[in-house]
């Protein structure tokens, strides 16, 4: 199933943004074909004005939530690979609007946290309000 599918047949545009090399991100990115417009940030400026920060090494290698999401990766038959990049990156989730301003924004507080699609398709019909970002 298509991502834009996922999101509930929204004309919504998923946009990926990664910090790593555009070598790598293409690599990644195949998997999706055009579904998902991937973006190279090795500056990370989206990052930055997004608030997403970044993390401790116990948070990326000790939480039991991490831990919990390698088992159940492994569980549905995936295969663990060695990190690549910066592990204390933060990720997250944002909405955008068609002025390219965040309207919602979920700020990843491990490796693991992601929202739901169903969060993110709850939030595509009714986005609240973010504060305006410096």
């Amino acid at each position: 199933m298509k991502v834009a599918e996922q999101l509930g047949g929204s004309d919504a545009r998923v946009v990926a943004v990664n910090f790593d090399t555009p070598e790598r991100v293409a690599r990644y990115a195949s998997a999706f074909g055009r579904d998902v417009l991937f973006l190279c940030d090795p500056a990370r400026t989206v990052y930055a004005r997004l608030g997403l920060g970044r993390t401790s090494r116990a948070r990326v290698w000790l939480h039991p939530g991490v831990w919990l999401a390698y088992a159940r990766l492994l569980a549905a038959g995936s295969r663990l690979r060695a990190p690549a990049g910066d592990v204390l990156q933060l990720g997250g989730d944002a909405i955008l609007d068609s002025a390219m301003r965040p309207i919602w924004i979920y700020r990843s507080r491990g490796p693991e946290d992601r929202p739901s699609v169903d969060e993110i398709r709850r939030n595509l019909r009714q986005p609240p309000r973010v504060p305006r970002l410096p």
